[in-house]
């Protein structure tokens, strides 16, 4: 009988991004890895969110193929698999590490955001002012919480990365992004 270890399904905020080396005859290779319990993983594909069975298809054939183990990634906008490669081992000095709210894809948020399942984008009153198409900051990281499994601290870091890549800003644009009573608007909806 033959035992093969369950796949691994991990969001990205339970993974921690690293930079690791592999030993071959020919030489080394740097590439990027993820490191779960102390174990790492290197990168085999990508597969967008509309082709989870696919994803979880090729994660399977891989184990088989390869007597490995392997952990299937979902962050905002893809499922990621990473599988077990013991020659590989984490580059000590790889610098700071990135963190997955410094790793999501703006544009591609920016479309879930705006999208049917996303935040609330109306028009809104403050101070006897009309602003239009905007939403609201805490409901912003609410969002970015439940869909990506982030705490509040990187949620309200990826709002203000929309901020910072000019893809949103405050509407008197007179606040940096904060988890509050807030009103934002995504450049698009100008």
């Amino acid at each position: 009988a033959r035992v093969i270890e369950v796949m691994r399904f991990l969001t990205a905020a339970e993974v921690e991004y690293c930079k690791a080396v592999r030993q071959a005859t020919e030489g080394s290779e740097q590439l990027p890895a993820i490191s779960v319990e102390g174990k790492l993983y290197v990168k085999a594909a990508s597969f967008p969110k509309e082709q989870q069975n696919e994803a979880i298809a090729y994660g399977r054939q891989k184990i088989l193929d390869g007597k490995t183990t392997g952990v299937l990634v979902e962050d905002a906008v893809e499922f990621t698999f990473w599988y077990f490669d013991p020659r590989v081992k984490e580059l000590p000095d790889a610098g700071p590490q990135v963190s997955a709210a410094d790793r999501v894809n703006l544009d591609e948020l920016m479309a879930a955001m705006r999208g049917s399942q996303g935040i609330s984008i109306q028009d809104r009153r403050h101070n006897l002012r009309q602003y239009p198409s905007c939403f609201i900051g805490s409901e912003a990281v609410l969002w970015l919480m439940g869909h990506l499994g982030f705490d509040k601290i990187d949620a309200t870091r990826v709002g203000q990365r929309l901020l910072d890549e000019k893809i949103a800003h405050h509407v008197t644009d007179s606040e940096p992004f904060r988890d509050g009573h807030y009103f934002y608007r995504f450049y698009r909806d100008e």
